[in-house]
C-alpha cells in the first residue's frame, strides 16, 4: 500500500463502480482513469477463507493505490423499493443484528490491516426521535457497533438519504460516540425523497467525512413506495454538486471526493468525464487546490 496521503478533495471512485475490480485491473487506475484513491468494498474479502482473504490484503498493501475508506454490505438486503429497503436494509432487522455486527467487526478487521480507519455502510432507516421506543432501541443498537469497531480503532460512517437530515443529526447526536460521522452522498437524498443536498451539508457539516461523488434526477414518483428519482451522470442530475461542494469547502471539509456510478454504455469514459467534472468545481473554489486533486506521479 502506498505511503502517500489523500490531498484535500482528492478526487477518487468507489471499488464497485469498476466493472472489473479484481486487483489486476485496479492496480491500472491511474493509467486507465488517473485515479490513485479507491473507496474499497470489503463485502467479497469478508466472505474468503482465512487464507485467501491473507492474499486478497496482501494484493490490496501491494497495489500501490490509496484507500479513503472501506465499505460492507449484507447479503439479504433488498433495493428495489423503498419498502423492502427499510424492511432488509442495515442493522433494522431484529433477526440479522447479531449476524450483521459480526460481519461490521471482521471488516473492520481487515480495514486496520490496510491502515483504513474508516468503514462506510447504510445503517438502514433509522426512526426519528419522535417514535421513542424505535429510536431507542436503534440507538442501543448502534452504539453496539460502533463500540466494537472502536476496539479497532475504526470509525463508522452511516450513508445519507434514508432519513431527513435533521433527523439524522438527531439520531448521531444521541447516540453519542466520537468514531461515527457521515459518508455524504447528494444523490441519495433526492432518490429517498429526504431532503436538498446543499441545504443538507449546513446540518450534518459537523458529522460529514467522506462524500460519495453521485447525481439522481428527480422522478415522477412523490409518495408511495417507488424511489423518487434515477442515478444519473455527474452533472447532469439535481444533486447540485458545484453547491454541495462550495458548502463543504466553506465549512472545512478537507476530505476525500469519491466518485459513485456504476452506469453507462462506456463506463471509464463517463468516469473520466466525472472526475474531470469535479477537478473542474474544485478549482473554482476560493483557496482550493489549484488541480482539485492530486494526480498520480
Amino acid at each position: 500500500m502506498s505511503t502517500a496521503t489523500i490531498a484535500p478533495l482528492e478526487v477518487g471512485v468507489c471499488s464497485w463502480s469498476l466493472r472489473n475490480s479484481d486487483w489486476p485491473s485496479l492496480k491500472r487506475l491511474p493509467e486507465t482513469l488517473q485515479l490513485r484513491l479507491l473507496h474499497l468494498g470489503l463485502v467479497e474479502a469478508v466472505e474468503l477463507a482465512a487464507d485467501k482473504q491473507a492474499a486478497w490484503v496482501q494484493q490490496a498493501r501491494n497495489s500501490g493505490l490509496l484507500f479513503s475508506a472501506g465499505m460492507i454490505g449484507f447479503p439479504g438486503e433488498n433495493y428495489h423499493s423503498l419498502a423492502t429497503i427499510k424492511a432488509t436494509g442495515g442493522f433494522v432487522p431484529d433477526a440479522e443484528f447479531e449476524t450483521r455486527l459480526k460481519r461490521v467487526v471482521a471488516a473492520g478487521r481487515i480495514a486496520r490491516q490496510l491502515g483504513i480507519s474508516i468503514l462506510t455502510t447504510h445503517a438502514g432507516f433509522l426512526p426519528p426521535a419522535a417514535e421513542r421506543a424505535n429510536f431507542l432501541k436503534m440507538v442501543k443498537r448502534l452504539q453496539r457497533v460502533t463500540d466494537a469497531l472502536a476496539e479497532s480503532s475504526v470509525t463508522l460512517l452511516f450513508e445519507t438519504g434514508q432519513e431527513k437530515p435533521t433527523d439524522l443529526a438527531a439520531f448521531l447526536a444521541a447516540l453519542g460516540r466520537a468514531n461515527v460521522g457521515i459518508n455524504f452522498d447528494p444523490a441519495n437524498l433526492i432518490l429517498y425523497g429526504a431532503g436538498e443536498p446543499a441545504a443538507a451539508v449546513e446540518i450534518l457539516g459537523p458529522w460529514i467525512r467522506q462524500m460519495h461523488a453521485k447525481d439522481a434526477r428527480r422522478g415522477a414518483a412523490a409518495s408511495g413506495d417507488q424511489w423518487r428519482g434515477q442515478e444519473c451522470v455527474l452533472g447532469e442530475g439535481d444533486a447540485q454538486l458545484p453547491q454541495v461542494l462550495a458548502g463543504l469547502w466553506r465549512r472545512g471539509y478537507r476530505g476525500p471526493v469519491i466518485i459513485e456510478w456504476e452506469g453507462g454504455a462506456d463506463q471509464l469514459a463517463s468516469l473520466r468525464r466525472g472526475a474531470e467534472f469535479l477537478r473542474g468545481i474544485i478549482r473554482n473554489l476560493p483557496g482550493a487546490p489549484r488541480e482539485g486533486a492530486a494526480r498520480p506521479a
